[in-house]
């Protein structure tokens, strides 16, 4: 039988610099920035916005049956539904309400991301320099949160220090950007896609880009300009992997989880139901991992002894306290 998991501190575990070379990064790292990213707090706007993304009142009546916040569990819900309604036959009408349902929802989250999320100035050149001056430590980070906060970290402390794999005008990912990494930069990766990234109709469909700080900040960008971002929020493993084998970028962003083999640090992610997928790219590797825990008491050893289940194929897995690392410090927390 294996011994129950302990929790250690960040400083008991990281050793020597290069020790941890690769980090995924999870919603936990930009709730500790600002708790807007909660899925109260988005659900909450998505049934307040005054635009076309609002949740209309079934929507909101399917959060309230199903008895959760999640739009990721709500939209594996609608997913099953459409399984279960092609299997048997349903109408067309009732297939379609589904349909237009799934998508709103999509929708109305990643209006609510954009909605909710803190500008630059009022997170600060301070905390963005915190997070990125600890992003740069590692050879490898990916993300898989919507948000802005991992890229302006990164742009505060110099874009030139890492490596996002998009370049050139426009900005964009091309298969050449894979053969000209350079060893000495952190690549910087999205696998779920971001708010600063989109796939513009035109010339160039289908190839995924970036936004850039031009005329209009990134924010602003996204009110003004009519190119969606690219977001993966399907509710299932299957459908988020279906979207991610549908852009060159995000599969490549994905399977580089994989590949990389070096020591891996998850901070910020429960690698939940909605993760599986996530799980297969990282086991069975034979890698260390080290995981980041909120809190503590018996939820922690809860959420300890479910991680070293799920990740049990790992070479090792240990455990540290979320806000002894420098991406979990309380002083990072926007007020």
């Amino acid at each position: 039988m294996a011994a129950a998991p302990v929790l250690q501190s960040w400083d008991q575990i990281k050793g020597n610099a290069g020790d941890w070379s690769a980090i995924l990064i999870g919603n936990g790292a930009s709730m500790n920035v600002s708790s807007t990213f909660n899925y109260q707090t988005l659900l909450e706007r998505a049934c307040t916005m005054e635009n076309d993304d609002r949740l209309n009142d079934v929507d909101r009546a399917l959060f309230l049956a199903i008895k959760t916040v999640d739009f990721e569990l709500v939209l594996a819900h609608l997913r099953y539904a459409l399984v279960v309604g092609t299997v048997t036959g349903a109408t067309n009408p009732y297939m379609q309400q589904l349909e237009a349902q799934y998508t709103r929802i999509r929708r109305a989250l990643a209006a609510a991301v954009r909605g909710v999320h803190p500008p630059h100035k009022k997170i600060g050149e301070g905390r963005l320099k915190q997070l990125g001056q600890e992003l740069v430590k590692y050879k490898w980070v990916f993300s898989t949160n919507y948000d802005l906060i991992v890229y302006w970290a990164a742009m505060t402390v110099g874009i030139e220090n890492f490596y996002d794999y998009l370049g050139g005008k426009p900005c964009r990912f091309r298969r050449e950007n894979i053969a000209e990494a350079p060893e000495n930069k952190t690549k910087l990766l999205f696998p779920h896609g971001a708010l600063h990234l989109y796939v513009p109709e035109g010339e160039f469909t289908g190839m995924v880009h970036k936004r850039v700080n031009d005329e209009y900040n990134i924010l602003d960008q996204l009110l003004f300009f009519e190119d969606a971002p690219l977001i993966v929020a399907e509710g299932s493993p299957d459908d988020k992997k279906k979207v991610i084998y549908s852009h060159r970028y995000l599969t490549f962003a994905f399977e580089q989880l994989g590949k990389v083999r070096d020591p891996l640090v998850i901070f910020g992610s429960n690698l939940g139901s909605s993760d599986e997928h996530i799980v297969q790219e990282l086991v069975p590797k034979g890698r260390r991992i080290a995981v980041s825990i909120r809190g503590g008491g018996d939820e922690a050893s809860k959420t300890m002894a479910r991680m070293q289940y799920v990740l049990a194929e790992a070479g090792e897995v240990i455990f540290f306290s979320a806000d002894s690392h420098p991406l979990g410090n309380p002083a990072l927390t926007v007020a």
